[in-house]
């Protein structure tokens, strides 16, 4: 999916601004160098400092995360899209969002209520494509963002969403690929923040394979401070758990009759206000 690389790859000097501990931004490094192996990375960068008035997601993370008895250090949101930003000047890019879906392509109510608000925000149509549907069909020779809110690099992100780049393109549409949802060092950031702050003790995630995705999960581990373990391995007596899951399913529904476990990201409010602040402050 990769149209540039990281100048931080690159070796070029850029300015950084880092929130995280360091070993978590170490951490963040080689999570970088693990996605660039397999060609998953797209138009990101660092965080800079950014005088952009709708980028708003460091004060709405404070807000949430302080009306639910939370702290968070996050400062005004940086520019996270710097190698992108130059595509703001021709207005709001429609987003095509791409999602793990349930049965039948249906989509979580957590999520398309999110995704409704967020077309009302941006005053931009946001598309859903479902991976459990069939392909959505778009107006013809639209310019538009391809944005995966999936949360690790399993199948769907390394076959699945380049697929659906390349058909848009032979379509005629114009598109630029953003790397995956789990890729994004703001929402690595609220990750670690969310695990600490609601004093949980192991993330829990869907079986993958081994290869990519279990190297993707032993970093993201480092970064966000917590043992991960794999939902088809976990002991019963498990708790303070947090699902590595946007919206709830069959994984959470298992979880949810531990202690403090079972709700999905977008069920906690801190979560789904900082993800809605993530998506409006695209071009």
């Amino acid at each position: 999916m990769a149209q540039h690389l990281p100048d931080l790859v690159h070796g070029c000097q850029i300015s950084i601004q880092f929130t995280l501990p360091i070993a978590a931004a170490i951490a963040v490094v080689r999570l970088a160098e693990v996605l660039l192996g397999v060609g998953i990375t797209g138009p990101w960068l660092w965080p800079t400092r950014s005088t952009r008035p709708r980028q708003r997601s460091g004060r709405w993370h404070g807000e949430a995360m302080a009306r639910r008895g939370l702290s968070s250090p996050v400062r005004p949101a940086p520019q996270w899209w710097p190698l992108i930003q130059s595509q703001a000047a021709s207005g709001t890019w429609p987003l095509l969002v791409v999602v793990h879906g349930h049965a039948g392509g249906v989509v979580p109510a957590v999520l398309q209520s999110l995704l409704d608000e967020l077309a009302e925000a941006r005053r931009a149509s946001v598309w859903v494509q479902a991976l459990t549907a069939e392909p959505v069909v778009l107006p013809p020779r639209q310019q538009l963002l391809l944005v995966p809110l999936l949360l690790t690099p399993g199948s769907h992100v390394r076959v699945d969403v380049p697929a659906i780049r390349e058909r848009l393109r032979a379509l005629g549409h114009q598109v630029i690929p953003l790397p995956f949802l789990g890729a994004w060092p703001p929402w690595l950031e609220h990750l670690r923040k969310l695990g600490c702050d609601a004093e949980k003790q192991v993330v829990v995630h869907h079986p993958l394979r081994p290869g990519i995705a279990d190297r993707y999960l032993h970093v993201l581990s480092q970064v966000i401070g917590l043992p991960l373990r794999s939902a088809d391995s976990c002991d019963a007596e498990l708790d303070r758990v947090l699902p590595l899951a946007l919206a709830p399913n069959r994984m959470t529904a298992h979880l949810s009759n531990q202690q403090g476990g079972g709700l999905a990201l977008l069920e906690h409010p801190a979560s789904r206000q900082f993800l809605f602040e993530l998506l409006l402050d695209l071009p």
